[in-house]
């Protein structure tokens, strides 16, 4: 498992040209199915333009670059993640709300989410009390077994706990 704000950043390559073709900007989630859909990149350096890269066409990922087979898997429309949240919230998306359990107890905020990188898979959610109690304390993890609803302003989980460990 990784820290999904890693991938925010990393250029992306296509591997057919062996160039940059874009920079990961978001992160589209399907809470519903617990899986990440697919990776909004921006490219060009005037005129940016927005694309979708659907995780099944992801060749790779490394520490640094996100490879693909070639730019024609970049969708110039969002309709592939309809339904879809974003992470960040520059796009209106989850990270930083209010995580509660189902019993309305508060738990923190959205810090991150842990995902498969191999399969896009998110196998839990890091939540933050802000910068000074994360390095008092560090953060809390939450296992992703039960589906993350959303209620307006916070996220809603039925809350499992996660091992203290680093990914």
């Amino acid at each position: 498992m990784r820290r999904a704000k890693v991938l925010i950043g990393l250029p992306v390559v296509a591997s057919d040209r062996a160039r940059v073709v874009g920079e990961v900007k978001d992160l589209c989630i399907d809470p519903a199915h617990r899986q990440v859909r697919a990776l909004v990149v921006v490219d060009g350096a005037v005129w940016r333009r927005t694309r979708f890269l659907p995780w099944e066409q992801i060749q790779r990922i490394s520490a640094d670059a996100v490879y693909i087979p070639s730019q024609t898997v970049l969708a110039a429309s969002d309709a592939s993640v309809a339904g879809c949240w974003h992470l960040m919230a520059s796009e209106g998306g989850v990270y930083g709300r209010s995580i509660i359990d189902i019993a309305g107890e508060r738990l923190g905020r959205l810090g991150d989410l842990l995902i498969d990188m191999s399969t896009g898979e998110i196998a839990g959610y890091e939540l933050s009390d802000g910068m000074f109690q994360d390095m008092l304390t560090g953060r809390q993890r939450l296992l992703a077994e039960s589906r993350l609803s959303h209620d307006g302003e916070s996220l809603v989980i039925e809350a499992c706990r996660l091992p203290d460990e680093e990914s």
